[in-house]
């Protein structure tokens, strides 16, 4: 779990070196809402449909996912319409 969790913080500390505008002018805001977790051990990937033997190769990843908060911005826009 240590090493997935340091693989996580990792990416993220490399993608705040990134040279870029975007990178510069949002510094705050990323920070504040980018966060790295180590999912090696939570969420295995595995080698067969009957997950029985996990892929070790695989499972050593970091994945980015982005969450909207959809469902908050329609209920705001429909109270404000009323």
């Amino acid at each position: 779990m240590k090493l997935s969790q340091e693989r996580a913080n990792n990416v993220l500390s490399y993608c705040y070196t990134i040279d870029a505008p975007f990178i510069h002018d949002n510094r705050v805001w990323l920070e504040e809402h980018f966060r790295a977790n180590g999912m090696a051990f939570a969420k295995l990937k595995y080698m067969d449909t009957n997950q029985t033997i996990s892929d070790i190769i695989k499972s050593r990843r970091v994945e980015f996912k982005v969450e909207m908060k959809t469902e908050e911005k329609i209920y705001k826009i429909l109270k404000a319409s009323e």
